[in-house]
């Protein structure tokens, strides 16, 4: 039998106590079991720790010595638990929001001001990936997210995660100003055969999105760049290397570098809240959706951009 935080919770109890029922009663078992239990630590441990008369049970000298060592341990574990308990209800008071590599993380902040969250305190958790902050979400450190998919994927199919899609944007070719198809009258995906591409690391599957479109139009891209899906360097790289890549509309564009549209290409990218059916953030969702879909129309007026928000709608899979 290997010694146990709880057996020497057991021992504190005798000792404080000097009985062994009142110990029993306190620790929530039957006398029988719990002196079953200090006879096996006495076999144990090898010796007596307890003399018992009609007095009640009081520690032998080896009951000191291993009493002398555990008080200490379980006075550090009650410490412990303690501590924990103060931090689960100050993570019960925060509404933690966070996005991996959406454009529109501005806006959510906006929605922070506007939407009442009674008296949870905001707090912000970013993620390297939509895959990453999805599996934040699922395993509760993230309450509400922004998160981007393209648009030609299914909403969620899962119980463990609700998705309410607040509006849909576009993507387009982004090169240098000095490229020569930015001066092209029109741009097709096969025209871009010959070109260097820019592509994005990571776990959302950039790179294989990536190669399917162009394998719609007969050609494998040629991959020479690849970089986070988001990088300050990106714009440095398509003026320099003449090379070309897809950017999100709502994007900021970087000095130096023009987006083009790809007559033949039909994707685009769909914005979504993500939270945890169960969770605190699932209450919240709706009012969140409204701000970010109003947020988001004026947004895309002022980008020229078209923004379809009027398929609001939550996926919640039987």
């Amino acid at each position: 039998m290997n010694l146990e935080l709880r057996h020497l919770r057991i021992l504190r109890a005798v000792a404080e106590l000097g009985s062994v029922n009142q110990a029993a009663t306190a620790l929530g078992l039957s006398q029988p079991n719990l002196s079953r239990q200090v006879r096996r630590l006495e076999e144990t441990l090898g010796g007596t720790l307890f003399e018992r008369d009609i007095q009640g049970a009081r520690p032998t000298a080896l009951g000191l010595a291993v009493l002398d060592r555990a008080e200490p341990i379980v006075h550090l574990l009650h410490e412990l638990e303690q501590r924990l308990a103060a931090l689960h209800a100050q993570r019960d008071r925060l509404l933690r929001v966070g996005w991996a590599t959406t454009p529109l993380h501005e806006l959510l902040l906006r929605c922070l001001d506007c939407v009442d969250v009674g008296v949870r305190r905001p707090r912000v958790r970013t993620a390297a990936s939509s895959w990453e902050l999805a599996e934040l979400v699922r395993a509760g450190e993230i309450d509400i997210a922004l998160i981007d998919t393209y648009s030609d994927t299914p909403p969620l199919s899962r119980t463990d995660l609700a998705e309410v899609v607040v509006g849909w944007s576009q993507v387009a070719l982004a090169m240098g100003a000095n490229h020569p198809l930015a001066r092209a009258p029109s741009i097709a995906l096969a025209d871009l055969a010959d070109e260097d591409w820019i592509t994005c690391s990571g776990p959302d599957g950039c790179t294989d999105k990536l190669r399917a479109l162009c394998a719609g139009s007969g050609f494998d891209p040629r991959l020479t760049h690849y970089l986070p899906p988001v990088s300050d360097c990106r714009g440095a790289i398509l003026r320099s290397r003449r090379c070309v890549t897809l950017h999100q509309v709502l994007r900021p564009v970087p000095p130096g570098v023009v987006l083009r549209p790809i007559a033949d290409l039909t994707l685009g990218i769909r914005h979504s809240l993500l939270s945890r059916p169960d969770g605190p953030g699932a209450a919240l969702m709706p009012a969140f959706a409204r701000c970010l879909i109003s947020a988001l129309r004026v947004l895309a007026r002022q980008r020229a951009t078209a923004v379809d928000a009027s398929g609001l709608r939550a996926v919640r899979p039987a």
